[in-house]
Parts: C-alpha cells; sequence; structure tokens
C-alpha cells in the first residue's frame, strides 16, 4: 500500500509502462511515416528522370558508399540521410542548370515540402529557395532586376537567420560574389542567436559567463562572427596574390583579380561600419583588422573605434608596451579626427612621458608640442581645475 493520499505502488508502475508504449508506438508511426515519404520522393525520381538526378548525388558520394546504402540506411543512418538530403538538392539543381525560370524551381521546392515533409522541411524549402534564386541573380545580365532577386532570396532568410542552411546560403553568396549580403546574414544570425544581448552585457561588464545560458549566447554570438573575419580573410587573401587571384574553397565559381578583390574587401568593410549598429561585430572585426592591416580599422567611418581602442589599452598589462605605445598612437589619431581633443591631448602626453617605451626624444618632443597645440584650442573655465593642471604640465615637460 502506498501512503495516504499518493498514488499507489503499481499504478504508478502501470503509468510508467504506459508512456513507455505510447513512445514506442509514436517512434514506429514516426518511421512507418519516413517510409511512406521516402517511398513517394522515389517514386518521384523515377518519374523525374533518376538518373540525372543520380549523377549529382555520385559527385558528392562515391559509387560504392551509395551501393551498400540499405532502405533502412536512408531512414536511420547518418549518411543514409545525408544521401537523401543531396538527393533533394540535386532534383533543384537539375533544374538551376536547365535554366528552368525562378517560378518554375521555387514551384518544385513547394511541392517537394508537401510530398515529403519530414525529409524536405521548411528550413530546407527556404534553403534551396534562397540557393535557387542566388544563383538566378547572379545569371541576371540586367543589374536592377540581379539586385531585385537577391533582395528577394534575402527577405526569405532575414526573418531566421540562424536557419540549418545558412552555412550553405553563405558558400553560396560569396561563390557568387555577394559579400555584403553574406556579412549581413551573419550580422543578423548573430543578433538573432541572442535576442537577450547578453553578449553585450558581459562585454561591457568585462566579465565571464558562468551560466549555460549565457555561455551559449556568447559562443553562438561569435560563432557567427567568425564566419564574417573568415569571408574578410579570403578578400585579403585574393588580394594579396599575384595575377588573378587563385579562389579559396568556399568561393571556387567567382574569380577576381587581386585589385577587384582589395575594393570588394573595403567595399564589404564599409558596408558594416556604415550599416551595422552592433558594436560587438564592430569589435571583432577591429580585433581581425589589427592583425591583418591597421587601415582597415583606423580608415573607418565606425562609431565604435575610440570606444574598442580605450577598451584595448585597459585590456594590456606592465609588460605590452609595444602594443601600449602602437595603440596610444591609434587613439591620439583616432581622437584628433573625430575632435575629442582632450582625449587626444591625454593619449599624447602619456606617448611623451612614457618611462619604459622606446621612444626617441625627437618624437616625445613632437608628441608634447601637439599635445599643448590641442590644450590650447580647448576653452579653459576656471573651475576646470583638472584640465588646467594638466597644460601647466604639459607645458612644463615641454620647456624642459
Amino acid at each position: 500500500m502506498g501512503r495516504p493520499g499518493l498514488p499507489a505502488e503499481d499504478a504508478v508502475l502501470a503509468v510508467t509502462a504506459t508512456k513507455a508504449e505510447m513512445a514506442s508506438i509514436k517512434s514506429l508511426a514516426s518511421l512507418m511515416e519516413n517510409s511512406m515519404q521516402l517511398l513517394r520522393l522515389w517514386d518521384y525520381l523515377i518519374k523525374e528522370g533518376l538518373t540525372q538526378v543520380l549523377d549529382y548525388v555520385m559527385k558528392v558520394f562515391t559509387k560504392e558508399t551509395l551501393v551498400a546504402l540499405t532502405f533502412s540506411d536512408l531512414l536511420v543512418d547518418a549518411t543514409g540521410k545525408m544521401v537523401v538530403d543531396s538527393v533533394i538538392k540535386a532534383i533543384h539543381q537539375r533544374y538551376v542548370d536547365e535554366g528552368t525560370d525562378t517560378e518554375s524551381v521555387l514551384r518544385v521546392s513547394s511541392y517537394l515540402q508537401e510530398l515529403c515533409p519530414k525529409l524536405f522541411d521548411n528550413d530546407d524549402a527556404v534553403t534551396m529557395k534562397v540557393l535557387t534564386m542566388i544563383d538566378k541573380a547572379k545569371q541576371n545580365g540586367d543589374a536592377a532586376g540581379s539586385s531585385a532577386m537577391l533582395e528577394h532570396a534575402l527577405n526569405l532568410i532575414r526573418p531566421n537567420a540562424t536557419i540549418f542552411g545558412l552555412r550553405e546560403i553563405l558558400d553560396r553568396l560569396t561563390e557568387k560574389g555577394f559579400y555584403e549580403a553574406a556579412v549581413e546574414l551573419c550580422g543578423l544570425a548573430a543578433l538573432q542567436s541572442d535576442p537577450q544581448n547578453y553578449a553585450v552585457r558581459f562585454a561591457i561588464d568585462r566579465e565571464t559567463p558562468n551560466d549555460l545560458v549565457g555561455r551559449t549566447a556568447v559562443e553562438q554570438r561569435y560563432r557567427y562572427y567568425e564566419m564574417i573575419t573568415k569571408s574578410l580573410s579570403d578578400l585579403e587573401t585574393l588580394a594579396s596574390s599575384r595575377g588573378v587571384a587563385t579562389q579559396p574553397a568556399s568561393s571556387v565559381n567567382f574569380v577576381m583579380k587581386p585589385s577587384d578583390a582589395r575594393m570588394k574587401l573595403e567595399a564589404v568593410l564599409d558596408w558594416i561600419y556604415t550599416h551595422s549598429s552592433d558594436v560587438l561585430l564592430h569589435f571583432h572585426v577591429f580585433e581581425w583588422s589589427f592583425t591583418v592591416c591597421d587601415r582597415y580599422a583606423t580608415a573607418s567611418n565606425s562609431p565604435y573605434l575610440k570606444d574598442y581602442l580605450l577598451r584595448k589599452l585597459a585590456s594590456l598589462g606592465p609588460s605590452d608596451v609595444d602594443a601600449y605605445v602602437r595603440f596610444l598612437k591609434l587613439l591620439a589619431e583616432c581622437a584628433e579626427r573625430l575632435s575629442d581633443k582632450w582625449t587626444a591631448a591625454q593619449a599624447l602626453s602619456r606617448l611623451a612621458l612614457h618611462e619604459v617605451a622606446q621612444i626617441a626624444i625627437t618624437e616625445r618632443v613632437e608628441y608634447l608640442s601637439r599635445c599643448e597645440l590641442l590644450c590650447q584650442t580647448l576653452k579653459l573655465h576656471n573651475g576646470n581645475g583638472e584640465l588646467s593642471e594638466f597644460v601647466s604640465n604639459v607645458r612644463i615637460h615641454f620647456t624642459v
């Protein structure tokens, strides 16, 4: 007998057994439904031309792999599921390669989703539609028409940029030379993966997340940022090559001369600095830029460059003298360009008076001279003792 008010032990066991049976029945029903959908897909392939589709699939999988697969493998085995996925993609690619109009290809996608929704779900359908429209946009000889078609493709994915097929879409965009669109989707995915903006809060507070939700948000967000800097690195590699650029593996269809690659890289960076308001994306791109070429960051019109430099300086230790001097110079230049004379003067003063850095006396005098000129342009108020004292110290050191 159970305790008063609680179900008897036999009743609990019976409920548990019933739940287990129901789970088994549901699994069996799902397996049967998947089997029926696979058979319907097979029937469709026979009617449409199985041989032509298999030609596409055999470019991805070896003949031995395909021969060894059984019907059950196509349903439950990881490789089998990848083969089914490749078959569906091959159907689309066949129509695209044959020059079928966009609307007809999209109708095929919708039909496949009705035919086998579990094998080809909504995300798969959206991915295929977007890939189709990207290909058509590149083939369109009219610039306005190509732009409109690409915009239509992006509108399909913008509401859910974290879609499973995003990696494939990004590869296709860069293959066709649409780097700005690829960067936009990665930026959207980063924001959508962290709707509570946890990553920004941790960055501002200089904290490391100690819970699963926070760590996941940060990891996901930076994963998409890495995709962006990967594209930037690909373009930098192309720009640095000689003659006609050899494309990276992800961009085999689009050939650019080094000069064109350099222009494209600068256009993509300008797009990020102009269109994105994601401060972490700007910081991540700055981090990449300062490992490749300072000008990619210093020539930007990003509103976050000064903040990045201030945080970078604050993160450096006493032994990072060279890095400290380097970023102090960059901060002074950035602040002067922004007409932030007080920040520029402070940076120049630190450079001039740094006790450890190997800075020539002529350079120190130059920094103090620029610092005094900046201070002279500042409007001094009687109550601003800090600024008055600072200017007085600068003049003393300048005299010395």
